[in-house]
């Protein structure tokens, strides 16, 4: 049967025996079912149950599947069986290839490899992958088997398009005979790819993994879908039950029936309630992060998908144990100014002018002028300065697109680290309180938030060190980011608080392919925190992004940075007009 794929997870499993027609075929080779069911189908199945009981595998019931009142079914096999669509039965041509993909299978795959948290792009690339390995180590026993498999590949025509199903067949009948080339970036890579693990002796499933999850990260690159609807593999193979096994997700229901939080946090109110913020306290296996869930704005429908987004909030990682090396290039530090504000609880008494009286120095310049001595004019009352309690977060772009290296051989990334260096420096010596954070993400599922540097957190060797050492990967999705730094912009009691965003660009991200969507809901998420009293700011290195940042940010709310090198002094420019 075809595989129900979900978009955002991964595929479940296909075929259960409920699924099957009338008609089917014992171990032995005789039709077993309704007397007046198909005698065509019956035939059929006895046919490939005689093939596959000729080739050692006799205990493979081969039945065929309810004839399908919605999209076509492909062929499914499963521990249970082999179960075949009737169109494929009534095809004869088509009965050694799919006898020889499911023995294949039978004798060289491992089945039922857990597919947990794997996504739906990744196992049908990977399904790909193993579909070729296993059809190509059957072809080397059993040539004659090898060139029918590849004949099936090349009977249906196959159009140049760029969807998944086209790629797929491309990709599939490059591998299948490496003569073949296709033309296409994405095929021939994939192809020599394969070609370069085959001959270093990749003859193990788990040989191709990281092949396969390179290919499929480049198809989210490129805005590549995988629509279940669209989606035939060739008509001899299987939907991949056999393959992988798919547990529901236990996970998340564990997190549904969590404990309340000690110390009554789920009856107080917190002030990250009014970002829409659902937070589960449960510490990851993988990591130290709690996991947090979030609203994303949809403006095409005009709402706020509840609980859309998976955040994993890091705290600061371990600093990198590295070798002594040489000393730190001693930078210059901004000066950033020390901002004061009136403070009209304190006043300052005998001033030369102010808003009141000081009844006791006029009292005493009454005084001295009866006794015709001259009077202090000193004798006004003025509101007295304090320093203002200022909290900024610096909300780094941890994206792929940060190694990109300038004309100078710099990344992105380098001039984000060391500006974020600088300005927390000197930001320290001025007094001001910021926090260095960074994010990107692997679909909605999977936005990784970093703390680098937690606020009243000291800017010292370690603390540097563990800048220095943050890697690039993945996409920007902002809207989400944004919302996160708010909720911990809200544990701060600074009387003014602002996220300062250092970006390259517009926000992306794998899974969304209305280049609008996620630029609408950085948006929204913007105007929430300005909503709860939180100022922001980006920094854009991307000239071109200019449209859209100022869409996100507002018209005074973003500055372009043409020049990378000057990401320094611009932020730490953006910084102090955030505090006046």
């Amino acid at each position: 049967m075809q595989p129900s794929v979900d978009p955002q997870g991964p595929p479940s499993r296909a075929t259960t025996p409920g699924a099957v027609g009338d008609v089917g075929v014992g171990a032995d080779g005789i039709a077993d079912g309704d007397a007046a069911g198909d005698d065509t189908l019956a035939r059929a199945c006895g046919r490939l149950g005689m093939a596959l009981r000729a080739f050692g595998r006799g205990e493979v019931h081969v039945a065929a599947l309810a004839a399908p009142t919605g999209p076509a079914t492909s062929i499914a096999l499963s521990p249970q069986g082999l179960m075949v669509p009737q169109d494929v039965l009534r095809d004869g041509s088509l009965h050694r290839a799919v006898a020889a993909h499911a023995l294949a299978h039978l004798r060289h795959t491992p089945p039922g490899v857990p597919a947990a948290g794997m996504k739906a792009m990744t196992l049908a690339v990977l399904s790909l992958l193993e579909d070729a390995r296993a059809e190509r180590l059957l072809g080397m026993e059993f040539p004659g088997l090898g060139r029918c498999l590849q004949q099936a590949l090349f009977v249906e025509s196959a159009e140049p398009g760029l969807d998944f199903a086209s790629l797929a067949l491309r990709l599939a009948r490059a591998i299948a005979r490496p003569a073949h080339r296709d033309g296409n970036y994405w095929v021939e890579k994939g192809r020599a790819g394969f070609e370069r693990v085959w001959q270093a002796g990749g003859r193990r499933r788990e040989d191709y993994t990281d092949l396969g999850r390179v290919l499929a990260n480049d198809l989210g690159q490129m805005r590549v879908r995988l629509d279940p609807d669209q989606y035939r593999r060739p008509r001899h193979r299987d939907d991949d039950g056999w393959l992988w096994t798919h547990p529901g997700d236990a996970r998340e229901a564990a997190l549904a029936m969590l404990p309340p939080r000690a110390g009554g946090r789920d009856d107080a109110h917190h002030p990250a309630d009014d970002m829409g913020i659902d937070e589960r306290d449960m510490e990851r296996s993988l990591g130290k992060g709690r996991r947090f869930h979030y609203p994303e704005w949809h403006y095409r429908a005009g709402l706020l998908r509840e609980h859309w987004c998976t955040l994993e909030d890091i705290g600061p990682p371990p600093a990198p144990s590295m070798p002594p090396g040489p000393a730190r290039r001693p930078w210059r530090l901004p000066r950033l100014p020390r901002v004061q504000e009136l403070d009209r609880a304190r006043r300052l008494r005998r001033q030369w002018e102010g808003e009141a009286l000081d009844i006791d120095a006029a009292i005493e310049a009454a005084v001295a002028r009866r006794a015709a001595i001259m009077p202090d004019a000193r004798v006004f009352v003025a509101p007295g300065r304090q320093a203002r309690a200022v909290s900024v977060l610096v909300l780094l772009d941890l994206s792929e697109s940060a190694n990109d290296r300038a004309q100078d051989g710099q990344r992105l990334l380098d001039r984000e680290r060391q500006a974020a260096l600088l300005l927390a420096a000197a930001a320290a010596a001025s007094g001001h309180r910021v926090a260095v954070h960074g994010f990107h993400s692997d679909t909605r599922h999977a936005v990784r938030y970093v703390r680098l540097l937690d606020f009243g957190r000291p800017l010292d060797v370690v603390a540097a060190a563990r800048i220095d050492a943050q890697r690039a990967a993945w996409s920007t999705r902002l809207g989400t980011a944004l919302r996160h730094a708010t909720g911990r912009l809200h544990e701060e009691a600074a009387a003014r608080r602002a996220i300062l965003v250092v970006t390259d660009g517009a926000p992306s991200d794998i899974d969304v392919h209305d280049p609008r969507h996620l630029v609408e809901d950085a948006r929204m998420a913007v105007i929430q925190a300005r909503q709860a009293g939180v100022r922001c700011h980006c920094l854009a290195v991307d000239g071109q992004s200019a449209d859209d940042v100022g869409r996100m940010f507002g018209a005074r709310g973003y500055d372009i940075v043409a020049d990378p090198a000057a990401l320094p002094a611009r932020l730490a420019r953006a910084f102090g007009r955030l505090l006046r």
